[in-house]
């Protein structure tokens, strides 16, 4: 054998090996993760399960259900308390190995646990003493129920923690991988490299320069899955002939069939809108001049008749070898009509919010101010720095009673909004009257996340 051959083959094995061996730490280090994590979730769920199952149980017992044995209830709590010492230091039950954690955040919130579990017992323990003389819904009832739910919250805590440590760590996993994808891609171009060289000076011969067809073929081919995976329109224009082949997601987002077009430059150039038809074409030229690939904003018409956004970005991909005028271009389309609308909503809403009349200002859920226009300056006299941070109170009047501020607070909670006159002070200490409407911003839970207030003052108010 000759020594380049031997060279070749000696490096082949090390990159199959090196192979072998990535192969072999994804599957181990995946498999430990799993290892690692299952019968820490695992833990977690019982935790909850098996104090919950003891609350359930004291429930009944208290109310005198003679099936449940108070025992039952404490071994119940005695193993929910196992599973969080076994999340925290580690332990070994029937076939689950538990590993402790290290997470500074997670053994907070499983201390917590195990104190939540301790009070919780400890509670029971004084209802279960005192059950003849404590009757439902007393003061010890109420304490049962209210250690039980702090205990969900701390459990709750752990579960949250649990699943961070896990992300970061599958992000790590992830990434590590990504790394060795590439490395062993990289040794796989150097092998190929050597290969060719080799080839070359063995052989002299130029038609190992030239490219397979079918590997070609196959690239292209999964390229177009990877473009209509992503769902991006793709284009591919003979620039001498005008000939411009479409995937059919390019087709779909204008509502068009392949019946629809001539396969030519002409089908993009007469659905371009008018006002945008300049302005690319001289970007295309611009970047054929400068070799540059391009990506630009334009409209295109759908067949409902509506203007669709479109982002496109394309690049010369093939030139003359002798005249080196541009023979070919490709690119990708896609849709940013939401996107578009998105902007011009906050445009028109960053807008109207700056340009009002009225007074506006935007507190978080516990009344911070967190945001003001300029209106409510020219109005109180407060300039931005000296509200934000600030609850509205700093306007109160005095000229208002407590219980008149209780009604508002309990409309905003029941109704969701609160409108009528309200009298505020200055800065300078003018007392003035307004006209203000005070709406409640829920979440898709429907908790509320912030308040606005609008505020404008009428043609006949008085300032004292």
């Amino acid at each position: 054998m000759e020594a380049g051959s031997r060279k070749i083959l000696f490096i082949s094995l090390s990159v199959t090996l090196l192979t072998l061996a990535t192969v072999y730490y994804s599957f181990y280090t995946g498999r430990e993760i799993a290892k690692r994590y299952t019968p820490l979730i695992t833990a977690a769920v019982e935790i909850k399960l098996k104090t919950t199952t003891a609350h359930l149980w004291f429930e009944k017992i208290i109310r005198g259900d003679q099936t449940v044995n108070i025992e039952d209830i404490w071994s119940n709590l005695n193993q929910s308390e196992w599973y969080a010492h076994a999340i925290l230091d580690g332990d070994t039950h029937e076939k689950d190995s538990f590993i402790s954690l290290n997470d500074p955040n997670l053994r907070i919130h499983i201390k917590e646990t195990i104190n939540g579990i301790h009070h919780f017992r400890q509670i029971a323990q004084k209802r279960w003493a005192s059950q003849s003389t404590s009757s439902i819904s007393s003061d010890l009832d109420q304490q049962f129920d209210h250690a039980f739910l702090q205990f969900n919250l701390s459990a709750d805590n752990i579960e949250t923690a649990l699943h961070e440590v896990i992300e970061k760590n599958l992000q790590v996993y992830e990434f590590s991988q990504r790394l060795l994808m590439v490395l062993i891609f990289a040794l796989g171009v150097a092998i190929s490299g050597i290969l060719l060289c080799y080839n070359t000076r063995r052989t002299r011969n130029i038609d190992v320069l030239k490219l397979n067809e079918e590997n070609i073929s196959k690239f292209q081919n999964q390229l177009l899955n990877v473009i209509n995976g992503a769902k991006l329109g793709y284009w591919d224009w003979d620039y001498k002939t005008g000939a411009h082949i479409v995937n059919d997601e390019w087709l779909s987002m204008l509502g068009l069939n392949r019946q629809d077009i001539t396969n030519h430059v002409r089908d993009w150039d007469s659905l371009i809108h008018p006002n945008d038809k300049m302005r690319m074409q001289q970007v295309i030229q611009d970047h054929i001049k400068s070799g540059t690939n391009y990506v630009a904003e334009f409209r295109m018409m759908h067949t409902d008749g509506r203007w669709i956004w479109i982002q496109g970005s394309g690049a010369v991909v093939e030139y003359d070898k002798h005249t080196h005028e541009p023979l070919r271009l490709c690119g990708t389309h896609q849709n940013i009509t939401n996107r578009k609308q998105s902007e011009e909503k906050l445009k028109l809403a960053a807008s109207v919010f700056t340009h009002a009349r009225e007074d506006i200002v935007i507190t978080d859920a516990k009344g911070t101010i967190i945001d003001l226009n300029e209106t409510f300056t020219t109005i109180t006299g407060y300039s931005r720095e000296e509200a934000i941070g600030q609850n509205p109170r700093i306007l109160q009047s005095d000229r208002q009673s407590p219980q008149f501020y209780i009604d508002m607070w309990k409309a905003l909670q029941e109704k969701g909004y609160w409108y009528g006159e309200i009298w505020n002070r200055r800065k300078n200490g003018e007392v003035y009257a307004q006209m203000k409407t005070i709406s409640a911003v829920r979440d898709e839970h429907g908790v509320t996340s912030h308040y606005v207030a609008l505020g404008n003052i009428p043609n006949d108010s008085n300032t004292i």
